[in-house]
């Protein structure tokens, strides 16, 4: 998978030197036109505008520049990796993927300024506003074109235009590299939405909500094909009702519900959630109950909640620990480092809530040692966690010990 770091062609060659123009006409002067990698920096550092940044991108479609080597790469892969980036950059990558398609618009001056001021106007515009500027030009007749106004409004929180333009068209081709890739470009990741973080689209990054209710729309347009990964879109969202309404969609379009759906609810979603999934998927493996037990036992506020779930459903050996794996020499001589083998309470005593511990306590938490020959105790102590140690201390048998030598998951 393609990452956000060093896969800048710029940085091999230094400079400018990568904005050279190639050999294909017509050419633009390095004067003329930036890169796609240069243009996004100096676009998100302030060195140009906006409109700049635009015409930069445009360059690429109107009058074919290219700046070698690093426009030299447009591919699948590469559409996904600026999904993750800039909206407007992968759509114009769409773009230049359909260079067998009739997009005729090779010195079409009319259609690239007309599309500049569409963009331009895109954060407030409404369909029939664009509809008025595009009297002279056909932008809204092409598809690729269509599309990319849609996913640039996307990015810019013009949702309305968005529900407006896909319910109004059909989307073109490789619309779901852009509105739904096969995989994310940087994988589950936590973002900020208003005033909660939650896991989405890179697209609306910081913005007032993580998109279950607009994803919604784009599946049921047909402008997004339905994707496993959507399920952590729906279990983490502070809005129970729209991530159910997503979870259905998902769920009606074959997508089926299981551990990363769960895993998100526990460590980030609302416990309402969690007990709407536990019926649509429990897990049987001990092993992924005791992940869930872990999870929960971990969560700094309502911890407890989530566990009374977990047993609530049938999750409930909390002193269960996997058999703990043998750590060997592999063929390069290094020994491999052994996973961690330890108990809900571990994670509690680490990073949970007191609440937690107690509550794991009154629930017959054994003191066991993990892989590291640490109990619960002195894993509390070992992160100076004062409020839980407070809580063992009130029970009898739990009181700090020393370390001692490694006995992987012995009972004491």
């Amino acid at each position: 998978m393609l990452s956000n770091e060093g896969t800048d062609p710029c940085q091999k060659v230094g400079n400018w030197a990568c904005c050279l123009p190639g050999s294909q006409t017509p050419i633009m002067s390095a004067q003329a036109s930036l890169c796609f990698y240069q243009s996004v920096n100096a676009y998100k550092d302030g060195r140009i505008s906006f409109e700049e940044h635009i015409r930069n991108a445009f360059s690429h479609v109107f009058a074919r520049t290219r700046h070698r080597p690093c426009d030299d790469e447009v591919d699948e892969e590469r559409v996904i990796y600026w999904t993750g980036r800039d909206a407007l950059i992968a759509a114009v990558h769409v773009c230049l993927l359909q260079r067998d398609s009739k997009l005729s618009l090779r010195e079409d001056t009319d259609a690239e300024e007309t599309l500049v001021k569409m963009l331009l106007s895109i954060k407030a515009a409404t369909l029939a506003g664009l509809r008025a500027m595009n009297q002279s030009a056909s932008v809204l007749a092409v598809p690729l074109l269509y599309q990319l106004l849609v996913y640039v409004a996307l990015e810019h929180g013009n949702l309305n235009l968005v529900r407006e333009m896909i319910f109004d068209a059909p989307p073109g081709p490789g619309f779901h590299l852009l509105f739904s890739p096969p995989k994310e470009p940087s994988g589950p990741t936590l973002r900020k939405f208003g005033e909660t973080r939650a896991i989405g689209p890179a697209v609306l990054d910081g913005q007032t909500s993580n998109g279950c209710e607009l994803y919604t729309d784009l599946i049921k347009a047909g402008w997004a094909q339905p994707r496993g990964y959507m399920q952590q879109w729906a279990a983490s969202s502070s809005d129970i009702k729209v991530g159910i309404q997503l979870l259905n969609v998902l769920v009606e379009r074959g997508v089926r519900i299981d551990e990363p759906a769960l895993y998100t609810a526990v460590m980030v979603g609302e416990v309402a959630m969690l007990e709407y999934l536990l019926p649509i998927y429990t897990p049987e493996e001990p092993s992924k109950h005791h992940m869930l037990l872990k999870l929960a036992a971990g969560r700094k506020l309502n911890g407890v909640k989530r566990l009374e779930v977990c047993f609530k459903h049938r999750m409930d050996d909390i002193n269960w620990m996997p058999s703990p794996p043998t750590s060997h020499i592999d063929v390069r001589g290094h020994q491999e480092m052994r996973p961690l083998c330890e108990t809900p309470l571990h994670m509690a005593a680490e990073s949970g809530d007191p609440a937690a511990v107690e509550w794991l306590i009154r629930h017959g938490a054994r003191r066991l040692k993990n892989s590291y020959d640490q109990d619960q105790v002195q894993r509390a102590n070992m992160y100076e966690r004062e409020d839980n140690l407070l809580v063992f201390q009130k029970y009898s048998g739990w009181e700090l010990k020393e370390v001692k030598k490694p006995s992987c998951c012995s009972v004491m």
